[in-house]
């Protein structure tokens, strides 16, 4: 059987997926593919390995509401916070002021893909009203 994408094989063969990526694997935006999360439930549970595997999502709620169905007492949740003003220092990315490093604002992105604010934060909050906060309430049309 062919899959058009991760997420196709994962949703219509989540045992065939894994076993083909079974351990120290990186799944993001896993809440994309719901059935998966009872399957990985039964295999943490038998291999009782810690950092099997790790789940993010660029939204951790919709990451939440999965988890606590399925993976509830069997997980470490993490936050991947935006850099602070020690972490600009020591790479001489603080600027000349702090209030210029305010209005430029503290997200990696900004700096490693060298993003104007002005365009990063634009998509940041269409990114959220537009998929997140629809998914969130179910909006349609």
């Amino acid at each position: 059987m062919e899959f058009e994408n991760l997420n196709s094989y994962a949703s219509e063969d989540p045992v065939g997926f894994l076993n083909e990526y079974s351990e120290k694997v990186i799944f993001d935006e896993v809440q994309r593919v719901p059935a998966l999360f009872s399957y990985i439930q039964t295999r943490v549970d038998a291999s009782r390995q810690m950092g099997q595997f790790i789940l993010s999502d660029s939204q951790n709620f919709h990451l939440l509401n999965s988890i606590t169905q399925t993976l509830a007492g069997r997980v470490a949740l993490f936050k991947l916070l935006p850099l602070d003003f020690e972490e600009l220092k020591s790479e001489a990315l603080l600027g000349s002021s702090y209030l210029r490093a305010m209005l430029h604002g503290f997200y990696p992105a900004i700096f490693d893909r060298e993003i104007g604010p002005v365009i990063f934060y634009a998509n940041y909050v269409q990114t959220y009203i537009e998929r997140d906060v629809t998914e969130l309430l179910n909006i349609r049309d």
